[in-house]
């Protein structure tokens, strides 16, 4: 179940971030100013000032912007309750290079 959990966060996540500035394009381009990039290069809107679309992807960065944060609370909160609840390893594994520090202390540890 936690496994699950923990696959099923990591997708959402991926998601989101995917979607986050999907749905700023979208309120950009479909409102009233040109999305300029660069300080110079003007990108043409598809759609036009549209106001059902610009308030769609507004109200949509907005939630999707909610919805990573708590996301990324609940995964904060996931891994300290694995380091100071459960104990098990899995806070200290997340840390680049730890993997291979644990790895060669368990090798260490297995000598005579």
């Amino acid at each position: 179940c936690q496994r699950l959990a923990a696959h099923a966060s990591h997708y959402a996540l991926y998601v989101l971030l995917f979607a986050q500035p999907l749905a700023g394009l979208l309120l950009t381009l479909a409102g009233k100013r040109p999305l300029v990039l660069f300080g110079g290069l003007t990108v043409p809107s598809p759609t036009g000032p549209n106001d059902a679309l610009h308030k769609f992807g507004e109200t949509a960065h907005f939630w999707i912007g909610y919805a990573l944060l708590a996301l990324a609370a609940l995964h904060v909160a996931a891994a300290l309750y694995h380091h100071f609840g459960r104990r098990d390893g899995i806070l200290l594994r997340m840390i680049p290079g730890r993997r291979a520090a644990l790895a060669q202390e368990r090798r260490e540890a297995a000598l005579p």
